[in-house]
């Protein structure tokens, strides 16, 4: 059974409560603070990937473009970070109030902080 107004997604009854697992993911990591690095080039195909499964709602949690020239300094400093902490410099980072998971999928960084 479809809920109102959805053509996609089946919640088991009429709700007006009811999101898409992307949607419920990103709003899991946005309350959860999450800001990830991607880049948006053909080469990094988890960050690809992540764009691909989230939809439009990676807009709502702080996505940090490292291709664009406005946020290369805060890259810049997300990876110098990782190579302090003797961690893997990569994409996609992900970054929660401080702690960076670089290289993780959004699987991964679901399950890592509870989402």
């Amino acid at each position: 059974m479809l809920n109102q107004g959805e053509d996609e997604v089946d919640c088991g009854g009429p709700c007006t409560a009811c999101v898409t697992p992307a949607e419920k993911t990103a709003l899991c990591l946005a309350s959860k603070g999450a800001t990830v690095y991607l880049r948006k080039d053909s080469v990094c195909i988890q960050c690809k990937s992540i764009r691909n499964n989230l939809g439009r709602y990676i807009n709502l949690i702080n996505v940090i473009d490292c291709e664009n020239e406005d946020d290369e300094d805060i890259c810049d400093d997300m990876l110098e970070a990782l190579e302090d902490a003797g961690k893997m410099k990569g994409y996609p980072t992900w970054d929660f109030y401080g702690e960076l998971y670089p290289g993780y999928s959004l699987l991964r960084i679901s399950k890592e902080v509870g989402c």
